[in-house]
């Protein structure tokens, strides 16, 4: 090869390098970006707790039996508070 080819070659991989450094910096700041966002969407999940806490009188349950209860007659009513102590 001669000097100007050498020369020419040399600068061309000068100029891949150069634009091999870039890319990969850009990559780098993708990669950087989507590693604290994984990292801020697994803190936000393992802070969160899994189960809220619901107290027994607010449940689906208590409201339906409330509203039956209510609906009783008083005989129906007695009748089930003494099933109930009975088996206290």
């Amino acid at each position: 090869m001669s000097e100007i080819q050498l020369l020419n070659s040399l600068l061309s991989i000068d100029e891949k390098v150069e634009k091999l450094k870039i890319s990969t910096q850009e990559k780098l700041k993708d990669f950087n970006k989507l590693r604290k966002f994984l990292r801020t969407q697994l803190k936000n999940h393992i802070d969160k707790p899994k189960y809220e806490f619901i107290p027994y009188e607010d449940t689906k349950t208590a409201i339906k039996f409330r509203k039956k209860f209510n609906k009783m007659s008083d005989e129906e009513k007695a009748k089930l508070e003494a099933d109930v102590k009975i088996d206290e």
